[in-house]
């Protein structure tokens, strides 16, 4: 017997196309702040829904970010919820129907560090004197930063010994970017540049090691811990 679920996902991408190829004449009215209504039809609302994605898209918008919209909850914000769903971003809500969004200024996206771009992974160091080392640092095609807009705002090293042993190392996050998970990104991206490379292990010599456990590191054997001693003191 054939079954009688749909064969799609019953997602507003679905619906909007329904709309637009069923109801196409049928009308859709909303009070405005004026307190006037306004009238347009399924047909219209299809293209406004498409105009708003293409002027998304050529603000940046991708699959993950959270926009929202702040006015009265009329035939505007209807539209956008519709295609900021169907482009896959996520819409918060309130209560009070006021959306409120994240600028998009504020990605955060990952690559290589380049040539000139030390003083930049050695001032974020430098917010943390006592907890991160400040001399003898990788070179900079050991770093990977984290950027938003023009601006390094986090980095860390995979500074290899050997195919047998690297170590995961300089990682930082600026403080007005923190609790986004970056650092949990670069250590990944680490984790995924090792395993590119041929290194079949890599360990981390910090203080944080619930954050690195976390992220799938262990003491050796689950029962040594590396001890230090400072010769210059005695």
């Amino acid at each position: 017997m054939t079954g009688l679920m749909m064969d799609y996902p019953l997602t507003l991408t679905h619906i909007l196309k329904r709309s637009a190829k069923i109801y196409s004449g049928r009308e859709i009215a909303s009070r405005v702040p004026d307190g006037s209504m306004h009238r347009y039809t399924y047909s219209d609302f299809h293209q406004r829904v498409h105009r708003l994605a293409h002027a998304l898209k050529s603000l940046g918008a991708l699959t993950g970010d959270r926009i929202g919209t702040l006015c009265w909850n009329s035939s505007p914000p209807w539209a956008s919820y519709s295609r900021i769903t169907n482009c896959r971003a996520r819409k918060p809500r309130f209560s009070s129907h006021l959306l409120f969004a994240n600028n998009m200024k504020n990605r955060v996206s990952y690559r290589p560090a380049e040539p000139g771009e030390m003083p930049s992974i050695r001032a974020l160091l430098k917010l943390y004197p006592q907890q991160l080392a400040q001399k003898n640092l990788p070179g900079i095609s050991s770093f990977i930063v984290a950027t938003s807009g023009e601006r390094i705002v986090g980095c860390c090293a995979l500074q290899i010994y050997s195919k047998r042993m690297g170590e995961v190392r300089s990682l930082v996050v600026h403080p007005e970017f923190q609790d986004q998970r970056i650092a949990s990104k670069l250590v990944e991206l680490c984790k995924q540049r090792a395993r590119e490379r041929g290194v079949k292990e890599l360990f981390a010599v910090t203080s944080e090691t619930s954050f690195f456990g976390r992220a799938g590191f262990a003491t050796f054997r689950r029962e040594k811990i590396a001890m230090f001693f400072d010769v210059s003191r005695m």
